[in-house]
């Protein structure tokens, strides 16, 4: 909801960084689009699921810069699982965090961090272009 997807979005993927990759089901052609988390903006992926299957899915040299940072972060971690885990980040990107540290990021439940990022999202969606954030405090709720 914090999205603004609605009924007419047919998520079916998500990268290791929460990426949702979906059809748009008020149109005709069928092509495949992302939605960035860390903006809320959604752009067109693939023009055809084909097309992501071999973009997205088979080739390497899609978001090559991504994967290399995501498998440098999990050789990192200690972890039992990735099922139902995001990468994300401690400050987010929308706040001013950096998206190439790897002190920044950390594993997290996705639906978590679909939620909370969601709902920084929507309301910095409403402030002015070029507003600065500041005087925000993140705390570990562990």
């Amino acid at each position: 909801n914090s999205y603004s997807l609605d009924a007419n979005a047919l998520v079916f993927a998500e990268d290791i960084f929460g990426a949702q990759y979906f059809f748009d089901l008020r149109g005709n052609r069928r092509v495949v689009k992302m939605l960035n988390i860390d903006t809320g903006k959604t752009s067109l992926c693939s023009n055809n699921f084909e097309d992501f299957l071999e973009d997205v899915i088979i080739r390497c040299d899609f978001n090559s810069s991504l994967r290399d940072l995501a498998k440098r972060f999990l050789q990192q971690c200690n972890f039992d699982s990735l099922e139902f885990k995001h990468i994300s980040y401690k400050v987010p990107l929308i706040l001013g965090g950096s998206s190439v540290e790897i002190a920044n990021m950390e594993l997290v439940n996705s639906l978590t961090n679909l939620t909370l990022l969601g709902q920084i999202v929507a309301q910095a969606k409403k402030l002015p272009p070029g507003t600065k954030i500041d005087n925000f405090r993140i705390e570990n709720q562990n």
